[in-house]
């Protein structure tokens, strides 16, 4: 038997590499068919990294089987055949609850999309009340059932009421408390019990279709899985001698993108064909609009004057010129900004602005 807990994104610090009498890890990936857990990844990661065996559930709303079981697997894709699935079937939020049908639907379709076995999770109640014996023949369940609400550690040996429906005596999985204490964590978790070896998980876990690596395409779009099953994301790839940007989410970018000032071109296929610099607006400004700026600057700096009398009126002005190089001073460094301008000289200025 294995020794585990189940979190989401109510466990964001949790430190799952310090839970040192943890077997296992169910982390929640995704809900209905837009809510995906902020916590994720990283949860996925740690558990990965500290080799604890790991579970993944999806919490159904009733927003179309099909919808909601491939939203899960692009969340979820990069790790079957190394996880165990499950969804998570509950009355709250869930507009298909009472209707079996629909909980067997997106275990099928996952299950075929996927070549692994899901498993089921609810309560004792409802495993024992509803006929289950369709989705019993082929999904093991995950059950809940608490003898009270009173903190407790792992056992071997948790209470059970004795009776889980179609599925006979015995989950393959019992949760037994949500106010779980273990070592490494102060605050109350769900503790589970899985009655199998490691080995078992693993074979929960396996795929019975091996995925090739390659080009896939799913409702969304298409993506690229590697030899490891891993998939690029936020990053370029070069795929026989062609360059593909895969974006965030991992799916391949077609057609224009503005980005970091530019706009990259990619085919209908995916395939990089170049990229332009955004033109700014000033590099756009056409010669109305620059008569129309000098007029107004000028405008501005007659009121200016007129109000303000004195050298002093431009002194921002002057800083700026300074400051830019655009005058040096003489060998001195006298500015001589009393000397005066021709006309000549503004005419030279403003064409040359004007190129």
């Amino acid at each position: 038997m294995l020794n585990g807990i189940d979190i989401s994104a109510y466990q964001p610090d949790i430190d799952i590499a310090g839970l040192s009498t943890t077997d296992f890890v169910i982390i929640k990936a995704t809900e209905g068919t837009s809510y995906r857990n902020a916590c994720f990844l990283k949860h996925i990661a740690a558990a990965i990294t500290a080799g604890k065996k790991v579970g993944v559930y999806h919490y159904a709303t009733g927003s179309g089987h099909q919808a909601e079981a491939d939203f899960f697997l692009s969340a979820v894709r990069p790790y079957i055949g190394k996880i165990l699935i499950a969804l998570d079937w509950e009355s709250q939020g869930n507009n298909a609850w009472g209707n079996l049908t629909y909980a067997k639907n997106w275990l099928d379709y996952v299950k075929a999309q996927t070549g692994v076995t899901p498993v089921i999770y609810m309560s004792e109640s409802v495993a024992s009340s509803g006929n289950w014996a369709a989705v019993a023949a082929s999904y093991k369940l995950w059950g809940a059932q608490y003898a009270n609400y009173n903190r407790i550690g792992y056992t071997s040996s948790p209470w059970s009421f004795g009776g889980w429906g179609a599925w006979g005596s015995k989950p393959l999985i019992h949760q037994y408390t949500s106010r779980g204490a273990i070592a490494g964590y102060s605050g109350d978790l769900d503790l589970d019990l899985f009655y199998g070896t490691k080995e078992d998980w693993d074979k929960l876990c396996a795929s019975s279709s091996p995925m090739t690596a390659g080009w896939q395409q799913d409702d969304k779009g298409w993506w690229y899985r590697n030899a490891d099953g891993t998939y690029p994301k936020s990053e370029w790839m070069a795929l026989n001698g062609t360059w593909y940007y895969f974006g965030p989410d991992g799916y391949m970018l077609a057609g224009d993108h503005e980005y970091n000032g530019h706009i990259w071109h990619f085919s209908k296929s995916g395939a990089y064909q170049g990229k332009e610099k955004i033109a700014s607006e000033e590099t756009n400004m056409n010669m109305d609009e620059l008569k129309d700026l000098i007029r107004k600057t000028v405008q501005e700096m007659q009121a200016e004057t007129a109000a303000k009398p004195g050298s002093d009126w431009s002194q921002a002005d002057r800083d700026w010129a300074i400051e830019n190089g655009i005058f040096q001073g003489d060998e001195h460094g006298d500015m001589h900004w009393q000397a005066p301008i021709t006309r000549e000289q503004v005419a030279a200025v403003l064409h040359r602005v004007s190129k």
